[in-house]
């Protein structure tokens, strides 16, 4: 929380992460993916997934694997996390690139553990960010591929 000069403590990160996904969920901070980024180092690519308890101020591991680089998250019911899309593998950009994950992945925010998984019909867009609103999610824009951004607004129903 943030004093009265605005200033709030530093959540310090398991490892530095770009493309990261995030979400809060049950006053708990949730961190999936990601891959490093510092100069003159080889790139890592990360899919585990931690959760900040801020009343112990403390990270934990989520058991599992969460290859959701880039993708968006967002909180469902009282304790679930959906994580859309994402990048599972890292490929060479080239014209027969087939584009980012369809799958959508429910985190029980009970157990901390994979509960579901499924495919959607339709490109999940990366790099751009999910809004829920009653039922209807909506996922705005964003790259169907590297480079390539579409215009389209991708909603979904649950």
């Amino acid at each position: 929380p943030l004093a009265a000069n605005g200033v709030g403590h530093v959540l310090c990160k398991p490892q530095q992460l770009v493309y990261a996904v995030s979400v809060v969920q049950g006053g708990r901070f949730y961190l999936f993916s990601g891959r490093s980024y510092a100069p003159n180092e080889v790139m890592v690519e990360y899919t585990e997934g931690y959760v900040y308890e801020p009343g112990s101020r403390k990270w934990s591991k989520i058991a599992g694997n969460f290859p959701v680089m880039a993708g968006t998250a967002i909180p469902y019911e009282k304790d679930k996390i959906i994580l859309l899309g994402g990048v599972e593998e890292i490929l060479p950009t080239s014209p027969e690139h087939p584009g980012f994950s369809r799958k959508l992945r429910v985190i029980s925010t009970e157990t901390n553990s994979l509960v579901d998984s499924l495919d959607c019909p339709y490109p999940i867009p990366v790099t751009t960010n999910a809004v829920y609103m009653g039922n209807d999610v909506y996922v705005v824009s964003g790259e169907i591929q590297p480079g390539i951004r579409t215009h389209l607004i991708l909603k979904g129903t649950f």
